[in-house]
Order: C-alpha cells, then sequence, then structure tokens
C-alpha cells in the first residue's frame, strides 16, 4: 500500500456515502461515531497521562498546537493529532513536534482496516465510516506505540457527532462559540453551542470553556453538570489581560485564580504571569490561555517555570493562520471562512496601520463568504474571487452575481495561480497590501505557490 492509497482508504466510506445523500441534511442524520467509538474507547484504555480533546468555532488548530509544545517543554511525550492539514495528510498527525512517517502512516491505516473490517457491514447507506474516525484511530494506535503520555486531539466542526470527540479524555476545551456550519450542526448559536458542548462527557474531569457571550456559557454550564465536568471559564477562572500587537507577537499577561486548579496549587489568590506568542491577533493571546489553563491542570508546578513555557511558545507556528508569505509585496493568508474570522483579520490590518488592500477571498459557496466580504469592505480597494482545485468544495462565479446585488464589485477566476497574478497586478497599481482569505484548500494552493 503506498501513502496515496493510504489516505483513500480514509475517505472511501464517505465517497460512497454521497451517492445516497442529501447535501442539505445536517450531521445528525448522516454522520455516524458509533461505528468507531468502541475501537477508539480499545485503544485509549490503558493509555497513560491525559487525552485532551478540542473543540469552539474558531482556534482550535493553534489552541492544540500551543498545548503540544508546552506538553514537550514540560517532558511529556506529546502526540498531536489536527485537522485539516495544508499539504500533506500526514500533518495532521505528529509526536514530539514531527510529522507521522509514510510509512508509519501506512502501517498504522492497515491495521486500522483490519479492525473496521468487522464495523463496515454494520454502515447502512448514507451513512459512513467518517474520516474523522480513521484518523483518530489512526493517531490513537502510532500514539499508543510512540508511549505518548500527552495526546492532544482537535475535533472537526462539532462534538456531538464527531468520531474525534467520542475519545475517552480527562480534559475538553471548548473555544469561542459562533454562527458557522449551520447545515451541519444547525441553524440557531444554542443549537451550535449545544453540538460542542457534546465534549463535556462522562468520565471528562476537566471543561475549559474559552470567551462565550451567555446563552452558549449557559449551554455548557448546564452540560457540565450533566456530565459531571468541573468547569473553568475564561473571564472567571482565568484570563488574558494587557495584550498587546508587537512585531514579535502579541505580548499578554495569564492570569489565573489558583482556587480553581486543583488543591497543591500555591499561594491562594489571584497568579499572573507575562508572555509573548509570536502569532498575530487578539484571539491568539486568549488561545494561549486556554492552553495554559490545560497545562497548569495536568502540572500546576509550571507556575514556576515562565522561562520554558516562554521557550514552547517560542516555537509556536500556525501556518496559514495570520500568517505574513511575503514582505515585498506584502502578503497576509489566514483560512477564513466567515464574517466573526474577518472581523479579527480586520483589526489586525488596523493595529498594523494597513488602510486599504487588494482582496482575494477563496470561500466555497455554502460558506459565508459574503460575510467576510462585507466585513472587509471598508479596506478593500480590489476584491478577487477565486476557486479551488478540491473537488470536496463548490466554487462558481454565482457568487460574483449574489455580491454584485449588494453592491460589491468582484472578479473571478476558477485558478489560485491566476488570482494571485491579478492580485500582484492591482497591488503595484494600488500601492496596496495583498490579503488572502479562504477554506483550506485555497489556503493549501497558495502554501504551494509561495513554497
Amino acid at each position: 500500500m503506498t501513502r496515496q492509497e493510504a489516505e483513500d482508504i480514509i475517505y472511501a466510506s464517505y465517497l460512497e456515502a454521497q451517492k445516497y445523500q442529501n447535501y442539505e441534511d445536517p450531521d445528525k442524520k448522516k454522520r455516524c461515531p458509533k461505528y468507531t467509538e468502541e475501537l477508539t474507547e480499545g485503544l485509549a484504555k490503558g493509555l497513560l497521562g491525559y487525552t485532551v480533546c478540542i473543540t469552539g468555532s474558531k482556534g482550535k488548530g493553534s489552541v492544540a498546537t500551543m498545548l503540544s509544545e508546552l506538553g514537550q517543554e514540560m517532558g511529556y511525550r506529546t502526540g498531536l493529532l489536527t485537522s485539516p492539514h495544508i499539504r500533506s495528510f500526514n500533518e495532521r498527525i505528529r509526536f514530539q513536534g514531527e510529522m507521522i512517517s509514510d510509512a508509519d502512516f501506512v502501517r498504522c491505516t492497515e491495521a486500522t482496516e483490519d479492525i473496521l473490517q468487522g464495523v463496515k457491514s454494520e454502515v447502512t447507506p448514507g451513512t459512513y465510516i467518517s474520516p474523522m474516525g480513521y484518523q483518530a484511530l489512526i493517531a490513537l494506535r502510532y500514539f499508543r506505540e510512540k508511549r505518548a503520555n500527552l495526546r492532544v486531539l482537535e475535533c472537526g466542526k462539532g462534538a456531538k457527532y464527531d468520531d474525534v470527540a467520542h475519545v475517552p479524555h480527562e480534559i475538553a476545551i471548548i473555544n469561542n462559540v459562533f454562527l458557522e456550519h449551520t447545515r451541519e450542526l444547525g441553524e440557531t448559536l444554542e443549537s451550535i453551542a449545544g453540538d460542542k458542548s457534546h465534549l463535556l462527557r462522562k468520565n471528562c474531569k476537566y471543561g475549559i470553556i474559552g470567551p462565550q457571550i451567555e446563552n452558549v456559557e449557559r449551554i455548557m454550564k448546564e452540560r457540565g453538570k450533566r456530565s459531571g465536568t468541573k468547569l473553568l471559564i475564561y473571564g472567571h477562572d482565568f484570563w488574558a489581560e494587557n495584550i498587546k500587537y508587537t512585531r514579535e507577537g502579541m505580548q499578554f499577561t495569564y492570569v489565573y485564580n489558583t482556587a480553581s486548579f486543583p488543591d497543591n496549587m500555591q499561594p491562594q489568590g489571584l497568579g499572573r504571569m507575562e508572555f509573548c506568542v509570536p502569532l498575530l491577533g487578539e484571539h491568539q493571546a486568549r488561545n494561549a490561555t486556554l492552553a495554559l489553563t490545560a497545562l497548569l491542570l495536568m502540572n500546576g508546578s509550571a507556575v514556576e517555570k515562565q522561562d520554558e513555557i516562554q521557550r514552547a511558545f517560542d516555537r509556536v507556528v500556525w501556518p496559514g493562520r495570520m500568517e505574513i508569505k511575503s514582505r515585498h509585496p506584502f502578503v497576509l493568508l489566514d483560512a477564513t471562512i466567515n464574517r466573526e474570522s474577518a472581523k479579527v483579520v480586520k483589526e489586525t490590518l488596523k493595529q498594523l496601520n494597513m488602510r486599504r488592500i487588494t482582496l482575494v477571498v477563496g470561500i466555497p459557496d455554502d460558506k459565508d463568504y459574503v460575510g467576510v466580504v462585507e466585513e472587509m469592505q471598508e479596506y478593500t480597494s480590489v476584491l478577487i474571487l477565486t476557486g479551488s482545485k478540491n473537488p470536496h468544495y463548490r466554487f462558481t462565479k454565482h457568487q460574483v452575481e449574489v455580491l454584485q446585488g449588494l453592491d460589491h464589485n468582484a472578479e473571478w477566476t476558477d485558478d489560485t495561480g491566476e488570482a494571485l497574478v491579478k492580485a500582484k497586478h492591482y497591488a503595484a497599481e494600488e500601492e496596496t497590501p495583498i490579503v488572502i482569505l479562504g477554506t483550506t484548500s485555497v489556503i493549501a494552493e497558495y502554501t504551494e505557490l509561495f513554497g
């Protein structure tokens, strides 16, 4: 089996199910984590240390990456599962910061196929063994072999019907929740929050809740009571203050209430630590507090190791997330597919004193491309819409017509490379920086273009 054949196996059940599915159906009608749940529980049984699962509407990946670096610095043998990938599927599974090799990926995929043979006969038309379930099984097998005693797992869109969220875990992190993936998770913020709150499961000891509006926080608290999970809530048990933009990244003060942590943390009261993360955006400072809180729950003595924590933060790299790809011309790349994320980009432009931009947007038809364009309008000098080569996403020129009806002028191209050529031409004429926002497949194509 080749690496590509292994990757094809992961998606085979999902692609077969599409023949029988209604595209508009929500996850509850299509996704069945029960197909892999018993197997992931078996692979997780007896593992030492901690498993941490992370969900939310934004920032899951950066929190996971930060916690992985923190864990390694503190001496944990750390496994990391994230998605999606930028270039290679192997990026999704890492141990001690290194991608799984092709040989190990193939071997673990073959072993996963073996244990799934009995499950395949149970799959009904229109449902499928999720690619997320496949990769969770592959990752857990690999982490078990590597004797990882910290396993950091990023969930997919939601939690209730997400296979990764069903992996037994001691700590759950739920980052900021807002209105997104409405087709899959529900049309209201409350339904989306309800789905993601299912990360707070039986035997999950701690739940770390990121900044939420009141209704969402209430849903998390109710779910925490039902599952018996102790919650630590941003703004009450921990938070970031004194957040500042610098050329090195975001400086901030991490504030934590020692009474909210295990009893061995001393002295009692509010603790404070000063850090800098090499990523842009106030949300990255808040993301860092979620990772730090998880670390302190696992190891309270980390409060005495600020230098080691800063070294871990210094190593954090999160490709395609507020990433500067070029300085001449200036090109900023970010995986943005909704209005809320665009607000973060806009605030970053403001802090960097960028007033007019050439904007490239590559967002599928069923995502919030209108919200992103509208949010960025006051900064946009030229707008270029682009498609992607990824066959799993739908990009059409109809977006131009929709935006024109809302008084937004836009150019269309199917090709990301052609969009970049146009953007550079306009940027030179208008003397503007280039900002590229889009779904992960678009970000991946631009990552390849910039090398």
